[in-house]
């Protein structure tokens, strides 16, 4: 990837510490900043942790910004540490988590508005990913469309997300593989390649590409 990973492992900790202390004074917007921060030359405290494998401290870190956020930065720290509990092969946890921050999202109302409806789309292509990781690839195929649909509505007012939505297409192509559907496979992975091969933006969202499979 683009970004540089030019935190030493003292830097990561003095954050790691500023985040601690920021929650522990309940200053949600400050430990917000400081989790999902990131820059063109550098990844986030949250990409960091990840990266380094430091999974079980980065949730604990979540549910307890989780607890002092609101709003859709709430959410975002609920879908951050789905996927994390995901990665960790904790499937019920994560779907649970998912679920809740959609819950969350549904409920601030106007779905329309950009921000919220990233999110959506994060939320239901990641409720996909978890049903494909537990072998149920034809419950995890409502998600994928819903996914792509917001994504389809998000890239025509910025191309910021073409990126998400290949990786969306991406995993939508696995799971109708997985249910029998060649052709609508292929038809989603060559629109993956096309975005692919177009895109000059990175995405925004949670990674829930199953890169592995």
């Amino acid at each position: 990837f683009r970004r540089v990973l030019f935190r030493s492992g003292v830097e990561v900790n003095h954050w790691v510490l500023a985040l601690r202390h920021t929650i522990f004074a309940k200053d949600a917007e400050h430990a917000y900043r400081i989790m999902f921060k990131s820059s063109n030359e550098s990844l986030s405290l949250f990409e960091r942790l990840v990266f380094d494998g430091h999974l079980w401290e980065c949730a604990e870190l979540l549910a307890g910004l989780q607890a002092i956020a609101a709003g859709l930065q709430k959410a975002q720290c609920i879908l951050a540490r789905a996927q994390i509990l995901n990665d960790l092969e904790l499937p019920r946890r994560a779907m649970a988590d998912v679920q809740n921050a959609t819950e969350l999202l549904l409920a601030e109302g106007e779905t329309g508005w950009l921000p919220l409806q990233s999110l959506l789309a994060q939320s239901y292509g990641l409720q996909g990913v978890i049903h494909i990781a537990t072998g149920r690839a034809t419950d995890a195929l409502p998600f994928f469309n819903q996914a792509v649909s917001l994504f389809e509505a998000l890239i025509l007012k910025t191309k910021n997300y073409q990126s998400d939505l290949a990786k969306t297409l991406a995993n939508r192509g696995l799971a109708k593989w997985a249910c029998g559907d060649w052709d609508g496979a292929a038809e989603d992975y060559q629109r993956t390649q096309a975005l692919v091969c177009t895109s000059d933006q990175e995405g925004r969202c949670i990674d829930t590409l199953i890169a592995n499979e």
